[in-house]
C-alpha cells in the first residue's frame, strides 16, 4: 500500500486534467490511495473533487487557505502503507509511474527517498534560446538523468518524489514557514527544506528514471517575467536553506556579502551590453542571475528586520527589471518589457503560482 498526496489551490481546470491522468494509472502491487488536500481553494475545485469521488481511491480535505507546506502535514495524518509519494496538481503521471516507484522502492530497501523523472509538458514551446539561457531544475522542475542510481535526495522535486513512511511516522513533518504561501514572492524550496534534513541525516536516495510525470508549463510560465519572479523566489530560498556559497563570504556590508554585490554589478553589465547588442539570450541570462540576487538581497534584509524588497540597491537594477524583480513594491506593471527580438507572448505576465 502507497499514499499519494497532492496539494491544491484555485486550480479547477488543471486539477481536472490531473485527476483524468489518475484514473488511467496501472495500480500498484498493494494498492494505493489518493490525499488531495485542498488549500483554501476559491473556485469550482470542491466539485473537481467531488466529480472523482466514485472513480478513484481519494481522500479529500478541505482546508483554509495554510500554505503549501501546512496542507502537506494535515494530509500526513491521514496516510496509509510504507510509502508516501508527494506530487504536484499540474503534473500529469505516465500510466505506469505508481508502479515504477513501487518497483523501485521495493529493489532498493536502503534508499528512504525515491525520485522520479519529471519533464515539462509546454503549452506553448519556448525557443531553444530562451532554454540554454536559464536553469531548468528551478525554473520548470525538470529532472531528468540518463539511467537510475543513488543520487543526493535533494535532487528529488515537487511534482515525483516519495519518502518511506517509517520517517515521517518518526515525526518528520515539512516546514511550513517555506514555499507556497498563496504570495507572489515567497521564498522557494518547500520540500528541499526537508530533503535537506534527510540528507544531513544521512538518508540515502535512488533515482527511477522510468518513473515518469510530465510538469504542465503554461504559456505564461515561460514569459519572462514569470522566469525572473521564480529565480528571484529561488535566490531567496537558497539563501534562507544555507545552499547558496555566496552565503558562506564573511566579507560583507550591511550583511550583505560583497561577493553578491559585485556580482550584481558584473551582470548588470553584462545586461546592459546585451540589450545593446539585442541579444535575447544573453539578456535573459543575465537577468536571471541578478533576479537570483536580488533574492538573496531580499532575505538577508528580512533577516536584518527590514522591510523586504532591495531598499536602495534596487537602484542598482536595469530600470527594465524593477518592478519583475520586487513584485511587492510594484503598484502595478501593465507594460513590462519584452526582451530584445522575444517572440510574440514571450513579453508579460501575472506570475500565476
Amino acid at each position: 500500500m502507497l499514499t499519494v498526496v497532492m496539494t491544491t489551490r484555485d486550480r479547477a481546470a488543471g486539477l481536472a486534467r490531473t485527476l483524468d491522468a489518475y484514473e488511467r494509472l496501472e495500480a500498484p502491487q498493494g494498492g494505493y490511495r489518493v490525499i488531495v488536500a485542498d488549500d483554501g481553494s476559491r473556485d469550482e475545485t470542491r466539485s473537481v473533487l467531488a466529480a472523482r469521488a466514485g472513480r478513484l481511491p481519494l481522500v479529500v480535505l478541505h482546508l483554509p487557505s495554510l500554505g503549501q507546506n501546512a496542507a502537506r502535514n494535515r494530509a500526513l495524518e491521514g496516510i496509509e502503507g510504507d510509502l508516501v509519494l508527494f506530487t504536484d496538481d499540474d503534473a500529469l503521471p505516465r500510466p505506469d509511474w505508481l508502479v515504477r516507484m513501487r518497483t523501485a522502492a521495493d529493489a532498493h530497501p536502503e534508499a528512504g527517498v525515491i525520485a522520479g523523472t519529471v519533464v515539462p509538458r509546454f503549452a506553448m514551446s519556448p525557443p531553444e534560446w530562451l532554454l540554454r539561457s536559464v536553469r531548468l531544475g528551478p525554473t520548470f522542475a525538470w529532472v531528468e538523468r540518463p539511467a537510475d542510481g543513488a543520487v543526493d535526495p535533494t535532487e528529488a522535486v515537487s511534482p515525483s518524489f516519495a519518502i518511506r513512511a517509517s520517517l515521517l511516522a518518526a515525526g518528520l513533518r515539512f516546514d511550513e514557514s517555506i514555499g507556497p504561501d498563496g504570495s507572489t514572492d515567497y521564498a522557494m524550496g518547500s520540500e528541499t527544506e526537508l530533503l535537506l534534513r534527510l540528507q544531513r541525516a544521512g538518508v540515502l536516495a535512488w533515482y527511477v528514471r522510468d518513473a515518469v510525470v510530465e510538469h504542465v508549463v503554461t504559456a505564461a510560465q515561460v514569459e519572462e517575467s514569470t522566469i525572473l519572479r521564480r529565480a528571484y523566489r529561488y535566490g531567496r530560498g537558497r539563501w534562507r536553506l544555507g545552499t547558496s556559497r555566496l552565503a558562506k563570504s564573511r566579507l560583507r556590508a550591511r550583511g550583505i556579502p560583497v561577493a553578491v554585490l559585485y556580482d550584481l554589478l558584473s551582470r548588470r553589465l553584462s545586461y546592459v551590453r546585451a540589450v545593446r547588442r539585442g541579444d535575447p539570450g544573453r539578456v535573459l541570462r543575465a537577468a536571471w542571475r541578478i533576479a537570483y540576487l536580488a533574492g538573496h538581497v531580499d532575505e538577508v534584509g528580512r533577516e536584518r528586520g527590514r522591510e523586504p524588497g532591495l531598499g536602495r540597491l534596487r537602484a542598482w537594477l536595469p530600470e527594465s527589471l524593477r518592478e519583475i524583480l520586487v513584485p511587492r513594491l510594484a503598484r502595478a506593471a501593465p507594460g513590462l518589457p519584452a526582451l530584445p527580438h522575444a517572440p510574440a507572448g514571450l513579453a508579460t505576465a501575472n506570475d500565476p503560482s
